[in-house]
């Protein structure tokens, strides 16, 4: 069974080091003011759960995994601040949660449980951007979950586990913002935090990057 996570430290601590890259390679033009640009997105990604698979006080809540980001951009102009931009990327997240092993006494806490959660994320993003500069984003995101794995350090049975995830759905929806700046040259360099608002299992559990 899982239990709930109440701390807003997730937000925080995602928004200050998650980053992505976007580097513009082709472009598709009817006139120089409404071109549409497709590019390659690639970076870093923090990612928490809001519970764990440990319950009871000797367990901890979950904490960041890191993990990889990849995929395509395109780039649809809207106006010349706005622009629409639908991407397509693959997404390697999930949690950490420590515990108590052994002597409870001793107050140690180790890596117990690794929930590794793959995803095909399908973002479409409304960008407020001038050309170049700083940029501001939001906008709804649906992840498909490719796959979903638990490691366990410390089984019952003694050596060391990794089981899919049972009760799984095959998509979440989550709300993306972010802020970037736009260099010269078509690559930007981005922050961007989506909190899941639909669970990923069929118990009380949502997915933050």
């Amino acid at each position: 069974m899982m239990k709930n996570k109440k701390s807003l430290l997730a937000f925080l601590t995602l928004v200050l080091v998650a980053f992505q890259t976007n580097t513009y390679a082709q472009t598709t033009t009817d006139n120089q003011s409404k071109k549409i640009e497709w590019g390659l997105r690639g970076g870093l990604n923090l990612s928490n759960t809001s519970a764990g698979f440990g319950t009871g006080n000797a367990f901890r809540d979950p904490s960041f995994k890191l993990g990889l980001l990849g995929g395509v951009t395109l780039q649809v102009p809207l106006s010349n601040a706005l622009r629409l931009q639908p991407e397509i990327a693959f997404s390697s997240e999930g949690s950490l949660q420590e515990g108590l092993i052994g002597n409870v006494s001793d107050n140690k806490y180790v890596l117990v449980f690794t929930t590794q959660l793959n995803f095909l994320n399908i973002p479409l993003m409304l960008q407020y951007n001038e050309g170049k500069g700083f940029y501001a984003e939001t906008g709804p995101q649906l992840g498909i979950l490719l796959n979903a794995r638990l490691k366990n350090a410390f089984p019952a049975a003694g050596a060391p586990s990794e089981t899919t995830i049972s009760d799984t759905k095959n998509a979440v929806m989550s709300w993306a913002t972010g802020l970037g700046y736009q260099f010269e040259g078509r690559t930007a360099l981005g922050l961007r935090y989506s909190m899941g608002v639909s669970n990923y299992t069929y118990v009380n559990s949502k997915q933050k990057v």
